[in-house]
């Protein structure tokens, strides 16, 4: 995404193919033009539908791991895969786990 705006500039999503009955969780995008991976955005709609278009935004389909920050089990994901591998939030991370050292109990 970051070589993608070097290219292009101004504001970036990351945008990924999702099956038709799972759109009502995400903001819904209507694309003018594809090249690649990079499409201008003509009009993004979130939940709940809102009457103001975004103006200069093009989305990136990429490929990789996604979080759904959107939802707590998301967020909680995403830090515990990037905050021990990000030099300023490593430490203070570690610390706070083991601070809040308790067993896990797994419900089938």
């Amino acid at each position: 995404m970051v070589e993608a705006h070097a290219q292009v500039g101004g504001h970036m999503l990351a945008t990924m193919e999702v099956p038709r009955a799972a759109t009502s969780n995400y903001g819904d995008l209507d694309v003018t033009h594809e090249s690649g991976p990079l499409a201008n955005v003509r009009v993004l709609v979130e939940k709940p539908c809102a009457d103001v278009a975004s103006v200069g935004v093009t989305g990136l389909s990429f490929q990789g791991e996604r979080f759904d920050c959107g939802s707590i089990q998301g967020f909680v994901q995403a830090t515990t895969a990037y905050a021990p591998i990000r030099p300023e939030l490593r430490d203070d991370y570690a610390h706070f786990l083991v601070a809040r050292r308790a067993p896990l109990e797994l419900v089938a």
